[in-house]
C-alpha cells in the first residue's frame, strides 16, 4: 500500500515538474530505444536462429592450414569420406554453391542452385514436403538428372501446379526431372536457393587436392563440437602422414553452423554497435542522474520538510527511486514504441547478403529487455542522486535550505559532465574513424579505372562446352561481338574482378631462385587480350596478350610489380624469366610483360604477387565479361546480352551490373555500420549538450549569491559571464583528457569491422576533441547569460 502511495505522490511531482520530466523521459527513450532496436537485429548473430530439428547437433567442418593462412578454407570429397570415421559424427554432406542456367519461356537466366551430396538432407534433418530426396544412387559417381525445387520456385515457374512431380526443368542445356519439393520455410543458412541438384564431380575432382567442398556434419547426441574437434583433426593429421603432398598442413575443424550464416566482419560490426548503444545509454543515465541532482536544490526544503516531520531516510530515499523508476518506465515505454519504428530502417540498411536480418523484429525477448534496462537506469540514475540528496541532517537545515547544497553533490555533478563527455567522446571518434574510413577508401586508387566499367559473370556449362578449345571458341566469339558494337569501347574477359571479395591463388616455382625448389603461393589472373587496355592498367615494360597466344604456341605469362620485386629484387626487367605452376606438368612460362600493381582483395590492403595467364592457354567457363562504355554513365548490360545471346540463346548472364554498383555492394556492410554509429555519435553529442547545460545552469543558480555580491563589489559583468564559461570549458576539458585514451584504446577494435581503418590518426582525435569542447562551450552560454544579467541589489536584498 505504502509502495502505491509512493508511485501515485511521484506522478503527482513530475506532473508538477513537466518540463524536467519531459526532458529525463526523452533523454532516456534515446538510449533505451536504440538498445531495443540494436538488440533485436544484432540478437539474431548473437544467437542465430536455424529451423533444423536438434539444431545443436549441426556443426560445419571446413579446413584450415596454418602455412598459407588459410582459417576456413573448402574441403574434398576424399577428406570427407576419411572424416566419416570419426566416432563423433553421426553423418556428413558436401555441398556446393553454384548457380544453374534455366531456358524456358522468355529469356535465359541464372537461378541460385546448390549441388548435395544425398545425405545433405538427412543430415539437416528435413524432407521435402511433396515427392523425395536423393537416394545413394544419386551419388558425386554418377549423373542423376533429377531436382529438388523450392517453394517459392514451385509457386512462380510452376504456378503451384499439382502435377509438378514429374515435369522438367531446362537446366544447363539438358532435362532434369523434378522429384521434389521443400517446404516454404525452408531455407539453407539464410541463402537463397531455388533448387537442389545431385553432386555429380569428375574424376580429377574427387581426389583429395580438389578442395571445392563445403561440408556439414551432424553430430551423435551428448557430443560437443569440441570433442568431434579433436577426432576429426587426428584423422586429418594421419591423412598427413600418409599422403604429404596433399594432405601436409591441412586439418579440419569442427565448427559451429552459425559461422556459416555470420561472417567475421558482421560480427565485428555487430559488437561495435552494441557497444555504441551502450555508450549512448550510460550518457542518458549519466545525464538524467545529473539533471536530478540538480534538481535537488529546489527540493531541499521539500526533502527537509518531510524529515522534520518524521520521515526517515530511508523512506526519503525510496520515494525518489520510485520517481527514477516511474521515470525509467515512461522513457522504456516510449523508447520501445520508437524501435517498432527504428528497426524497419535498420532492416533497409542491411547489407543485401544478410537476409537473416528479415527475421529481426520487437519481440517477447526485445521488450523483456527494454524493461530490464529501464529498471535498471533506474537504479544507475536514481540511486547516487537520492543518497546524496537525503544524507546529513536535512530537519536541521530546514532553515538553511534555500542556499548553497553540499559540496560532495557537486562535486558528483561536475563527475558526471565529465563522464558524459568522455563516453560521448569515444563514440563520436569511433564514428569519425569510420566516415573516414570510408571517404579514404573512395580516394585511393585501386591501380586500375572504375569508371565506365559494366561487368557480367557466366558460367558455361559443361553439358554444351566440354572441351577447352570449345569454351575458347565461346568466349573469342562473343568478345568479337561486343567489342563491333558502337557503344562499346574495349572488352575483356577476367577469371577474377579485383575488389570483389572473388579470390584465385596458385602455388608456383620461380626458376633461377633459392625458392625454386619450394612452392610460392601467387594470385592467380587468368585473362583475355585487350583486359589491361580495358581496365586502364598500365603495362611497364614488355607486351599484352595477343590472339597469337593460343593453346598450340609458347606457355607465356605477365606479373606484377610485386612479383618481380619478390621474386627478381634489383632487376627492372624481369622479360624473359620463367615460372611454373606446382604440381603442373605443363611447360615453364615466359614472362613477355611486367603490369603495374592492383589491389586486388580491398582497396586498403597492399598489392599481392600476380601471375596473368591467357585464357586460350588455360581455359575455364566461369569468367567475368568486363566492357569499357564510350560515354560516361552508360551501361553496355544490353550490348553484352546481345553479344552473348546470338551465340547461345539459352545462356544467361548473372550479376550484369556496373562496376561501381559493384563497389557499393562490396561495403554496403561497413556503409551500414558506419550510419548507425553516426547516428548514435549525433544523440550522443546532444545528450552532452543538454547534461552540460542542466549541470551550468544548475551551477550558475547555486552560485547566485556569491554572483550577486561579486557584481555588488564591483565585478564586471563580463566577468561573471567568463566565470562561467569557464566552468564550463574546465568540465568539459577534463572530461576530454578522460576520453582520449579510451577512444585511443577502443577505436582499434573497429579494424574488423571497417577496412582502411586508421586508428591512430591524431588529426581525428583533435577533431573531435575540438567539436566536443565547442558543443561543452555553446551548452555554457545561456546559463552564462543568464549569471552576467543577476541584478545584485534584488539578490542582496532577498538576504
Amino acid at each position: 500500500m505504502a509502495l502505491l502511495q509512493d508511485f501515485h505522490l511521484a506522478a503527482r511531482m513530475l506532473a508538477r515538474n513537466r518540463v524536467w520530466a519531459l526532458v529525463a523521459i526523452l533523454a532516456l527513450s534515446l538510449g533505451v530505444g536504440a538498445n531495443v532496436a540494436i538488440f533485436s537485429v544484432v540478437g539474431l548473430m548473437i544467437s542465430v536462429p536455424l529451423p533444423y530439428p536438434h539444431v545443436s547437433e549441426l556443426a560445419g567442418v571446413p579446413q584450415t592450414n596454418a602455412a598459407r593462412g588459410f582459417r576456413q578454407a573448402s574441403v574434398s570429397l576424399q577428406d570427407i569420406a576419411d572424416w566419416r570415421a570419426a566416432a563423433g559424427i553421426a553423418s556428413l554432406a558436401a555441398y556446393t554453391s553454384r548457380p544453374v542456367a534455366y531456358s524456358g519461356e522468355g529469356e535465359p537466366q541464372h537461378l541460385p542452385a546448390m549441388q548435395v551430396t544425398p545425405d545433405f538432407f538427412p543430415t539437416l534433418g528435413v524432407a521435402p514436403a511433396m515427392g523425395r530426396a536423393f537416394t545413394p544412387s544419386e551419388g558425386p559417381t554418377t549423373e542423376a538428372r533429377v531436382a529438388v525445387i523450392s517453394y517459392a520456385l514451385w509457386q512462380g515457374l510452376f504456378r503451384g501446379a499439382s502435377d509438378v512431380l514429374g515435369r522438367d526443368l531446362r537446366l544447363n542445356g539438358r532435362n532434369y526431372t523434378v522429384i521434389g519439393v521443400m517446404p516454404a520455410t525452408f531455407h539453407f543458412l539464410y541463402r537463397q536457393s531455388d533448387l537442389w541438384l545431385p553432386l555429380a564431380l569428375e574424376p580429377a575432382q574427387r581426389t583429395r587436392g580438389a578442395r571445392g567442398l563445403n561440408a556439414i556434419a551432424r553430430l551423435h547426441p551428448g557430443v560437443s563440437p569440441a570433442q568431434a574437434d579433436a577426432q576429426v583433426r587426428a584423422i586429418s593429421e594421419r591423412i598427413a602422414k600418409e599422403d604429404p603432398q596433399n594432405g601436409e598442413q591441412w586439418r579440419g575443424s569442427v565448427r559451429p553452423l552459425s559461422d556459416r550464416v555470420i561472417p567475421k566482419a558482421a560480427r565485428a560490426s555487430a559488437g561495435a554497435m552494441f557497444g555504441a548503444v551502450g555508450f549512448v545509454l550510460l550518457i542518458a543515465c549519466a545525464n538524467v542522474a545529473s539533471l536530478q541532482l540538480a534538481r535537488g536544490t529546489q527540493r531541499h526544503r521539500e526533502l527537509a520538510l518531510r524529515a522534520a516531520l518524521g520521515a526517515s531516510r530511508g523512506t526519503l530515499v525510496r520515494l525518489q527511486l520510485v520517481e527514477s523508476l516511474l521515470v525509467s518506465l515512461l522513457a522504456g515505454a516510449v523508447g520501445v514504441l520508437t524501435s517498432y519504428c527504428t528497426v524497419p530502417l535498420l532492416k533497409r540498411i542491411a547489407p543485401p547478403e544478410m537476409q537473416i536480418f528479415e527475421l529481426a523484429h520487437v519481440d517477447l525477448s526485445a521488450l523483456a529487455f527494454g524493461l530490464t534496462l529501464s529498471v535498471g537506469c533506474a537504479v544507475v540514475f536514481g540511486f547516487l542522486p537520492a543518497l546524496l540528496l537525503t544524507r546529513g541532517n536535512l530537519a536541521g537545515s530546514l532553515q538553511d535550505a534555500g542556499r548553497g547544497s553540499s559540496s560532495g553533490r557537486h562535486i558528483v555533478l561536475n563527475s558526471l559532465v565529465v563522464a558524459e563527455m568522455a563516453l560521448a567522446l569515444v563514440l563520436v571518434t569511433a564514428s569519425t574513424m569510420m566516415i573516414r574510413s570510408l571517404i579514404r577508401q573512395q580516394s585511393l586508387t585501386p591501380g586500375f579505372d572504375t569508371r565506365n566499367l559494366t561487368v557480367a559473370y557466366i558460367l558455361l556449362p559443361q553439358t554444351r562446352y566440354a572441351t577447352g578449345p570449345q569454351v575458347v571458341d565461346f568466349y573469342d566469339r562473343a568478345l568479337q561481338n561486343l567489342r563491333r558494337d558502337a557503344q562499346v569501347e574495349s572488352a575483356a574477359l577476367v577469371q577474377t574482378l579485383p575488389l570483389t571479395g572473388d579470390n584465385s591463388y596458385l602455388s608456383v616455382k620461380v626458376e633461377g631462385t633459392r625458392e625454386q625448389d619450394r612452392d610460392q603461393a601467387a594470385g592467380s589472373m587468368i585473362v583475355s587480350p585487350g583486359y589491361f587496355r580495358t581496365l586502364k592498367i598500365p603495362l611497364l615494360s614488355g607486351r599484352d596478350f595477343s590472339p597469337q597466344d593460343d593453346s598450340s604456341a609458347r606457355r607465356v605469362v605477365i606479373v606484377n610489380e610485386t612479383f618481380a620485386r619478390r621474386y627478381w629484387p634489383g632487376d627492372p626487367n624481369p622479360l624473359g624469366r620463367r615460372l611454373r605452376i606446382a604440381h603442373d606438368n605443363e611447360p615453364w612460362l615466359t614472362v613477355i610483360g611486367l603490369a603495374r600493381d592492383v589491389r586486388h582483395e580491398g582497396i586498403d590492403d597492399p598489392p599481392r604477387p600476380e601471375i596473368y595467364r591467357p585464357h586460350a592457354q588455360a581455359a575455364e567457363r566461369i569468367m567475368t565479361l568486363v566492357a569499357r562504355s564510350r560515354q560516361a554513365g552508360q551501361s553496355a548490360a544490353g550490348s553484352m546480352r546481345a553479344a552473348v545471346w546470338q551465340l547461345d540463346r539459352e545462356q544467361p548472364l548473372f550479376r550484369l551490373q556496373t562496376m561501381e554498383q559493384l563497389l557499393l555492394t562490396r561495403t554496403s556492410g561497413q556503409r551500414a555500420t558506419t550510419k548507425v554509429l553516426f547516428g548514435l555519435a549525433i544523440i550522443a553529442l546532444i545528450l552532452a549538450a543538454v547534461g552540460t547545460y542542466g549541470v551550468m545552469a544548475y551551477t550558475a543558480a547555486r552560485r547566485i549569491r556569491e554572483i550577486g555580491i561579486r557584481l555588488a563589489l564591483g565585478a564586471t559583468h563580463r566577468s561573471v559571464f567568463r566565470m562561467v564559461l569557464q566552468g564550463g570549458a574546465r568540465q568539459a576539458g577534463i572530461g576530454l583528457l578522460v576520453g582520449l585514451p579510451a577512444a585511443y584504446a577502443v577505436t582499434p577494435l573497429l579494424r574488423a569491422a571497417s577496412d582502411g581503418l586508421e586508428p591512430q590518426d591524431p588529426r581525428v582525435y583533435l577533431a573531435v576533441a575540438l567539436l566536443l569542447f565547442a558543443v561543452a562551450l555553446t551548452a555554457s552560454l545561456a546559463p552564462a547569460r543568464r549569471a552576467m544579467r543577476v541584478d545584485p541589489a534584488t539578490v542582496l536584498r532577498s538576504e
